[in-house]
């Protein structure tokens, strides 16, 4: 028998500045999942999670379950969310209204944070480059922080690691599965989960 699915959600529609966001009016895409120890981090939704809205429904989402599933990770036991809580004009993370909504978001993105670490939450997963510098880090390129274990005040949170790696659209874009970053990127997510073993 399947185990019947239940996941929680999180809204940020009182939290961030949503008056001020050119996204105001779009479909909201709140972080969802459950609160087993990590909290993946994507910049924004595309077609599917817009039309969805939830995140990571896509064929990027569909690739971040199987890989996580290969790590031994059960997505849905854990919290998956975006910087961005809608869809940016044709995917668009760097498109002005989107730099604009970020803005408005990331004190909603801290407040969601808060509410997952105060439930078990210990590592934060940001997935490729927009959401590692979005929550903080500063890098040249995502090749030199991927598996890489951090630990600072990351949104004023001093109990709190993040261990970057790819967005699952960069391995999409690269050949999925076949794709040369594929065991690399695998062996990134065994590492968070043999990082909260010892923790």
């Amino acid at each position: 028998m399947s185990r019947k699915l239940i996941l929680k959600s999180f809204s940020r529609d009182d939290l961030s500045d949503c008056q001020n966001c050119p996204f105001e009016k779009n479909n909201k895409i709140w972080g969802e999942g459950n609160f087993g120890g990590i909290c993946f981090i994507g910049e924004a939704g595309g077609r599917d999670e817009d039309v969805k809205k939830r995140p990571f429904v896509g064929i990027a989402g569909k690739l971040l379950t199987e890989g996580l599933a290969v790590a031994k990770i059960n997505r849905y036991d854990n919290w998956v969310t975006n910087v961005v809580t809608a869809r940016p004009p044709n995917n668009n993370f760097h498109h002005p209204s989107t730099i604009k909504a970020r803005e408005c978001c990331l004190h909603g993105l801290k407040k969601e944070i808060a509410y997952v670490v105060s439930k078990g939450v210990r590592v934060l997963v940001p997935l490729g480059s927009n959401a590692s510098r979005s929550i903080g880090l500063e890098f040249e390129r995502m090749g030199q922080i991927c598996g890489e274990i951090y630990r600072d005040s990351f949104f004023g949170f001093t109990d709190l690691w993040v261990i970057p790696n790819y967005h699952p659209s960069y391995l999409a874009r690269n050949g999925g599965k076949d794709s040369p970053q594929w065991n690399y990127w695998i062996k990134n997510f065994v590492k968070v989960t043999n990082f909260l073993k010892q923790r």
